[in-house]
């Protein structure tokens, strides 16, 4: 998906580190509400992975695209706009929740981390 979209946002985003970061983040993203909308207590837990969880957070965890959305949610709280706008039930409790457990099921199938 990652090389068929790029020619779509050439013009908007240039370079490629820049593409990259952003895809990462729609891919991280797309997870972390898939995670939200589709959890259930008591049920085995699983959410779609991409790229992103290949990048390695052990080696480079200032860089993870998680840690960046953690500094996001950090400062922004309640206007960070996913919450903003009806997801995690308007809650950063909720968010933080589901955020630890999508990256706790990362660590533990090795994707991320």
């Amino acid at each position: 998906m990652y090389d068929k979209l790029r020619p779509y946002f050439s013009e908007i985003i240039p370079q490629n580190s820049q593409y990259e970061y952003f895809f990462d983040r729609f891919e991280y993203l797309l997870s972390l509400v898939y995670s939200d909308l589709n959890y259930k207590e008591k049920a085995r837990f699983w959410a779609p992975t991409g790229s992103f969880g290949w990048k390695g957070l052990r080696y480079h965890p200032e860089r993870h695209i998680s840690k960046k959305i953690d500094l996001e949610i950090e400062e922004k709280g309640e206007n960070w706009p996913l919450i903003k706008y009806g997801l995690f039930n308007k809650s950063v409790d909720r968010l933080i929740f589901i955020k630890k457990t999508l990256d706790d099921f990362y660590m533990s199938h090795g994707w991320a981390w």
